[in-house]
């Protein structure tokens, strides 16, 4: 996304500057974030909701070259490329949450208000804000959600989930539960052998 969001907010180029101008708000915005995800973070929104877009405006193209949308997107996408898909953003995110500067919290959301086994949603339903989002996207903690036919709203019907307790030291000891039989072999063998578990942080 650091290289996605390479485009001047300075409308004294003359091409698209049609296109810049409106969009020099939210370029400043993704511009200063931080990369941190959060539920209260407007910059998140916008970039993976212009993640999406971009990545299925050159779909096609990406895979001529071998590479999947989003490395396309972020090395091979022409600048009228990003600030047309840019602009479409913006558009959806004010024709769904009635302006862009709408935090990620407000879209992510989780909930469960019938016991069916097939999901379905409801906007007008209660639900609660998840700051995570999906793997893809770096979150150690990931959250899948979508917008269904019906809702403006994003949904989550699946994630990883583990459940570990690690003691660093001169010997690693560690314990794990998942629902993943790897992630526990992993952890004994490393635990066996006496190395170190790499932690990743998610922001």
């Amino acid at each position: 996304m650091a290289e996605l969001i390479g485009i001047e907010t300075s409308t004294s180029s003359v091409r698209f500057q049609g296109l810049k101008s409106p969009l020099a708000d939210p370029t400043d915005v993704l511009r200063k974030w931080d990369h941190r995800r959060a539920a209260s973070s407007i910059a998140t929104s916008l970039a993976i909701f212009w993640s999406d877009d971009l990545g299925r405006r050159v779909a096609s193209e990406a895979r001529s070259n071998g590479m999947t949308p989003d490395d396309y997107s972020a090395t091979k996408a022409k600048a009228q490329e990003r600030l047309q898909s840019l602009t479409a953003t913006i558009q959806k995110l004010e024709r769904d949450f009635g302006g862009w500067r709408t935090p990620w919290g407000d879209i992510n959301r989780f909930q469960r208000f019938h016991d069916d086994i097939d999901s379905h949603f409801d906007d007008s339903q209660a639900s609660i804000p998840v700051p995570f989002t999906y793997s893809r996207w770096g979150s150690l903690a990931s959250f899948s959600a979508k917008q269904y036919p019906n809702t403006k709203k994003w949904y989550g019907t699946s994630g990883n989930s583990f459940v570990a307790v690690v003691e660093f030291g001169p010997r690693v000891h560690a314990r794990g539960a998942s629902r993943r039989r790897e992630w526990r072999s992993r952890i004994t063998a490393l635990q066996r052998r006496g190395r170190p578990l790499r932690q990743r942080r998610s922001p």
